[in-house]
């Protein structure tokens, strides 16, 4: 153990860190999935199939493995994992369900797939990266919606399988990697507007809201359809208002609304957004504008009380009471 003095270190608790990742490399036994064959004997060839099975599980567990060590040391998403992760999501349906499933296990995994496509400090340039973090997100998005339908439906249920529906998955998997794209395009831009509209309500009915519209009601429309967006949208929100000169900005006594607005649409629809929610309101309650008058000031706190209320009516009153405590 490092002392007081050395545990202030910065390089010291890096170099701790890698120590014990190597440590933890050497002596710790690779995991191994088996899908064995129910219609083919280990002796017939199965076992040359649960190899490729292995193989393929080990690369994703590494690949996994690597994103998330990248994140931990607050590093940007690489490419390389990224590739390795999704080598098999453009081949059979089983491994596109294997890849979010793995992926619906780490969830640090997925929150630094939403970070690198929202957050302004983690914003990733590459169209191609911000497209693969996407496709990524959509398949654990996809995986999270299947293992939820096979908890209503029964354990000993299991999902279609036929071309149709496979075709279906597909394609509300390819919607939400667009949908991701667009809403984290909409974050950036609304991020140096003065205001932006939001609305409680699709746009453009069922079909995508068009680039007519305004970006506020664009992202309005995305965060009431698709969670992924809403949490991406919400993250976005917390990392802008956890800045001090937001705050003090001009844009803060017209922006700060309609971020409460877009927090509270994205908590009606989507009930595991709503901490996330909760933890918004608390920044925006500790801020305190010193260039805006009395009335303004207090319109702001009003909103945010008023969305702290609802939310704590929603279930989310003791984890209100223990953010005071």
């Amino acid at each position: 153990m490092l002392s007081t003095e050395a545990a202030k270190n910065p390089l010291a608790r890096k170099r701790r860190v890698d120590v014990c990742l190597t440590v933890g490399e050497l002596f710790q036994r690779k995991r191994r999935r088996i899908a064995p064959d129910k219609d083919d004997d280990t002796r017939n060839g199965g076992r040359r199939h649960n190899l490729g099975i292995l193989s393929i599980s080990d690369q994703l567990d590494d690949a996994v493995i690597g994103l998330l060590r990248k994140h931990a040391l607050g590093m940007d998403v690489d490419r390389t994992h990224l590739d390795h992760i999704l080598r098999g999501a453009y081949g059979e349906r089983m491994d596109k369900e294997r890849i979010g499933d793995v992926l619906v296990a780490h969830p640090t995994a997925i929150g630094a797939l939403l970070g690198g496509l929202f957050r302004p400090s983690l914003r990733i340039r590459s169209l191609e990266i911000r497209h693969k973090c996407a496709k990524l997100a959509a398949l654990a998005a996809s995986a999270a919606g299947r293992a939820a339908r096979r908890g209503v439906v029964g354990a000993g249920a299991k999902d279609r399988n036929s071309d149709v529906e496979k075709e279906k998955v597909d394609l509300a998997e390819d919607k939400l990697t667009k949908a991701l794209l667009r809403g984290s395009q909409l974050c950036e831009q609304v991020e140096n507007m003065v205001t932006f509209t939001v609305v409680d309500e699709l746009v453009s009915g069922d079909a995508e809201p068009s680039s007519s519209v305004s970006a506020g009601r664009q992202l309005s429309s995305l965060c009431v359809r698709h969670a992924p967006v809403a949490r991406g949208a919400l993250m976005w929100a917390a990392e802008l208002g956890s800045k001090a000169e937001f705050s003090q900005s001009a844009a803060y006594p017209t922006l700060a609304p309609s971020v409460l607005s877009l927090a509270r649409i994205a908590a009606v629809h989507h009930p595991l957004v709503r901490p996330v929610s909760l933890d918004l309101t608390f920044v925006f309650l500790k801020h305190s504008p010193p260039d805006l008058s009395y009335q303004k000031v207090s319109a702001l706190k009003e909103q945010g009380l008023r969305l702290l209320l609802w939310l704590g009516a929603l279930g989310r009153a003791i984890d209100g009471f223990q953010t005071l405590a």
